[in-house]
């Protein structure tokens, strides 16, 4: 559902640009919210559904509080992942833009935006799970978290796209790796509470 959810996006996209040329910071500013809105989609679920279907409490006996968001991570973590690399393949052959000057930082950046929403939205998933709105619920407590990321992320996949020289792209990566350590650590000692 959600890689056809990012695909109907893009079928969308093409259809509403009807084959207009395109300019790189719109591209990538498509890319992100197609990233965004599908991975909200994939990882809303991954606590939700424990606490739905009453495994939760049986998830508390077998494993550790870290093993069990270790393993949702990780879960995320290869759905972004995948999820990313269909989208900028779809993208790349759909739009003729997508053709970045800097393949591997735009993939760099890319992957590591997928890794960081990731570690964001299983926090925020597993924060929301024992809510009654739990839909609605994780897009507004995930925004504020993923607002660093989403601006840096942009500004460096929009300068791989156009060509940008890699040693100002370089500090955007080092920014998001940073952020996303950060994250992986609070929410380690965040989430057993």
């Amino acid at each position: 559902a959600v890689f056809l959810f990012a695909f109907n996006a893009i079928f969308v996209s093409v259809i509403a640009l009807g084959g207009l040329r395109i300019a790189s910071e719109i591209m990538s500013a498509l890319f992100w919210l197609i990233l965004l809105f599908s991975s909200s989609l994939a990882s809303a679920k991954s606590f939700v559904n424990e606490e739905d279907r009453g495994t939760s409490l049986y998830l508390r006996f077998v494993a550790a509080p870290a093993q069990v968001f270790a393993g949702k991570l990780l879960y995320n973590i290869i759905l972004l992942v995948a999820l990313t690399l269909f989208t900028m393949l779809l993208e790349s052959v759909i739009f003729d833009v997508i053709r970045p000057d800097s393949p591997l930082l735009f993939f760099l950046s890319s992957l590591l935006g997928a890794f960081c929403i990731a570690c964001v939205m299983t926090l925020c998933a597993a924060m929301i799970s024992r809510s009654s709105a739990k839909g609605s619920l994780l897009p507004v407590i995930a925004f504020p978290l993923l607002l660093p990321v989403v601006f840096v992320g942009l500004d460096a996949t929009t300068m791989s796209i156009a060509g940008t020289p890699t040693s100002y792209i370089l500090p955007q990566l080092g920014v998001m790796l940073s952020y996303t350590t950060i994250l992986v650590l609070a929410s380690f000692v965040v989430f057993p509470f």
